[in-house]
């Protein structure tokens, strides 16, 4: 009797739920635990106008062909990433969004950034740069700033 209804429900023996709803919130859930240590959360970010403004004002600025770093040293124990990728660089949102992918990613790859705030504008040939060496300027402008906060 027992074989004859797992043959109705399901065909595997092992199979801790009975039906698909049972799996998907358990799915969710692992997924979630997955990518966690890897994603750009809302406390890794410059969110409020104000946020901004405080970089802006006062910052240690850093310069290369590609991009143009602000930077000033927080109290929140971690580094937070702003960007400010303006139409007047890059015209197209294709451009735009290449842009921002290749900055999130570059920021979550980079584990020993100082505590600091970090508002990152594009140059002009960032648009036209590939993906390759936009992140190993990236890199480099790291470095560079955790040299000048190392000081």
């Amino acid at each position: 009797m027992l074989a004859e209804q797992r043959d109705e429900k399901d065909c595997r023996p092992d199979c801790r739920f009975s039906s698909v709803a049972e799996f998907l919130p358990q799915l969710a859930v692992t997924q979630i635990v997955k990518n966690s240590d890897n994603c750009f959360s809302r406390h890794q970010k410059l969110v409020s106008p104000a946020q901004f403004r405080l970089v802006f004002q006062q910052n240690d600025k850093l310069s290369d062909r590609y991009w143009t770093l602000l930077f000033r040293r927080n109290q929140e124990g971690h580094a937070r990433l702003g960007m400010a990728v303006a139409k007047k660089r890059a015209k197209r949102a294709v451009d735009r969004n290449r842009l921002k992918r290749a900055i999130r990613e570059s920021f979550r790859n980079s584990n020993d950034l100082p505590d600091v705030d970090i508002v990152i504008l594009p140059r002009d040939a960032s648009v036209t740069a590939s993906n390759e060496q936009l992140a190993e300027s990236l890199q480099q402008q790291w470095a560079r700033m955790a040299r000048i906060c190392a000081r």
